[in-house]
């Protein structure tokens, strides 16, 4: 009889194969963003074209799929067992599927089990199983999915890579929240405090996640490290991002310098992220253009003051996104940020976000400057309609492009930039290095709109028109008897995406040199 290896997968953190207990290395880097997905999408087979397409998208077909033959036999080495009945990987002629059955333990399917259904409406030291329970799940976390791993080459790996990677950090936060939540329910705020801690150090910038801690902190009756924690955590959020945390977290922070009582701040328990062996996200996946504008008050170097004489012109650049259909979920400090494309999906959200920016970069305010960054992106949305972006990776990357705008400047990105070229006139800046971004990414100034108003005008080049001769005749015709003065009423009518704007255009651009008398 066979003696079947223990294999164990871990990617929660970083990536490591283990056989009996030893490190296994794969001969391919490939191999390792393979074992990934068919880790995560092991409930299903995968043809091999769809597999090779995904991770060499720059090659031929025949030379992909050579390839892909090379790292599965590398993989069948290190995982199969000669003689085993069953293979973990399932090599077919055209299909490929990861069946794990016990044979090959993934910390990722570990961590994303269901928890027990609680009937309780509030924690009790009873709870104890429960909570040991999601202790565990919650100490798989050990970083995000395959830290520090990339495939630049591959944009569809790396858009499903960011996916699982945003819902399993999302499962996190729910897990390490409702920890803290439920211990400081049952009044053992000492044992809260290192989940709540946990959770700052997940989201940094979480000026939520910065008050529960300064409040555990100063039940604990460690009220200088409360106050250290708020001192760093401000010149951290100013450093990365130029941002000023909100009058709320400043009073707080008054409040345990005089050392008064901090009403204590009880989390509800979050609702479990529905996770299966492939993560699925909270809400929904959906592209968002996301809008930041920074003010910066030149005199005020009190953050209390700054605050205090932003309020107005805050105010005034929130009528402005809001009247232009902006959703504003924020107000930063210093800054405002705005989704465009959400709740509702906008076929031009981006151009509006855009003719946004300029609008608010154009508003002056004596002894302000104010600067735009836009840009587009994927967003896992939560249940909560204040949070579009529940990991804030996009909001994220569209808050540090501001760092390359002057005062009065938009700056976006080159992928806000793919949906409204044409529309506005831009230089580009170069290639950036962004954090959270695995690679370099193409800035742009904005400098004034094109005045493009349809797609058609926006293009830089169109192909010419063949086969709408009659068409453009008949109007032609109609066109000429108008002039004569019979009115005329025409219904261009066809289906989608058949040339419906195209005739009109052309036959637009035909009267640009007649007279209308």
């Amino acid at each position: 009889m066979t003696t079947l290896p223990t294999l164990a997968l871990r990617l929660l953190g970083g990536f490591a194969l283990e056989r009996d207990g030893q490190p296994c290395k794969l001969a391919y880097e490939k191999g390792r963003a393979l074992l990934a997905y068919l880790a995560l999408e092991s409930a299903r087979a995968h043809s091999r074209p769809a597999l090779a397409e995904l991770l060499w998208p720059d090659l031929a077909r025949e030379a992909a799929l050579g390839n892909l033959r090379l790292v599965l036999l590398d993989l069948r080495r290190a995982l199969n067992t000669p003689g085993a009945a069953t293979e973990v990987l399932q090599v077919e002629r055209q299909s490929v599927r990861l069946r794990p059955a016990g044979a090959l333990q993934i910390d990722v399917a570990a961590f994303v089990l269901p928890l027990r259904t609680c009937s309780k409406t509030a924690c009790a030291p009873g709870c104890n199983p429960c909570l040991a329970e999601m202790e565990s799940l919650a100490g798989l976390y050990q970083g995000e999915l395959m830290a520090g791993f990339a495939l630049p080459q591959s944009h569809a790996y790396e858009e499903w890579q960011q996916v699982q990677r945003e819902s399993l950090h999302l499962r996190a936060l729910s897990l390490l929240t409702r920890l803290a939540s439920c211990h400081q329910q049952i009044g053992n705020n000492a044992r809260a405090l290192p989940f709540a801690q946990r959770v700052l150090q997940l989201e940094p910038w979480s000026e939520e996640g910065l008050r529960r801690v300064m409040r555990l902190l100063a039940a604990n009756d460690e009220g200088t490290l409360a106050l250290a924690t708020y001192q760093t955590s401000c010149q951290d959020l100013h450093r990365a991002l130029g941002i000023l945390f909100s009058e709320e977290t400043h009073a707080l922070a008054r409040r345990i310098k005089r050392g008064e009582p901090t009403p204590t701040e009880v989390t509800p328990t979050l609702v479990e992220v529905p996770l299966a062996l492939t993560p699925v996200p909270a809400g929904q996946l959906r592209q968002v253009t996301v809008l930041y504008c920074e003010l910066n008050c030149i005199r005020a170097e009190d953050p209390d003051e700054a605050l205090a004489l932003l309020h107005a012109p805050q105010a005034r650049l929130s009528e402005i996104i809001r009247s232009a259909g902006g959703y504003l979920v924020q107000i930063l400090g210093g800054g405002l940020l705005a989704y465009f494309g959400y709740p509702m999906a906008r076929e031009n959200a981006a151009r509006v976000a855009i003719q946004t920016a300029l609008a608010v970069t154009h508003t002056a305010f004596a002894g302000l400057e104010v600067r735009a960054s836009v840009h587009s992106g994927m967003v896992i949305t939560s249940d909560d309609p204040q949070v579009p972006d529940a990991i804030g990776a996009t909001s994220g990357l569209a808050i540090r492009l501001r760092q390359l705008a002057q005062n009065a400047e938009v700056v976006m990105s080159a992928a806000t930039h793919a949906l409204v070229a044409g529309y506005f006139e831009s230089s580009s800046l170069g290639l950036h290095p962004l954090p959270g971004s695995p690679r370099t990414q193409e800035v742009l100034r904005v400098l004034r709109s094109s005045g493009a108003t349809s797609r058609l005008e926006a293009a830089a080049t169109l192909t010419p028109l063949i086969g709408r001769e009659q068409e453009l005749a008949f109007l032609q015709n109609l066109w000429q008897g108008a002039r004569r003065g019979t009115q005329h009423v025409v219904l261009l009518r066809g289906e989608a995406g058949i040339g419906k704007s195209r005739v009109v255009h052309t036959f637009k651009e035909h009267l640009r040199s007649e007279s209308c008398v």
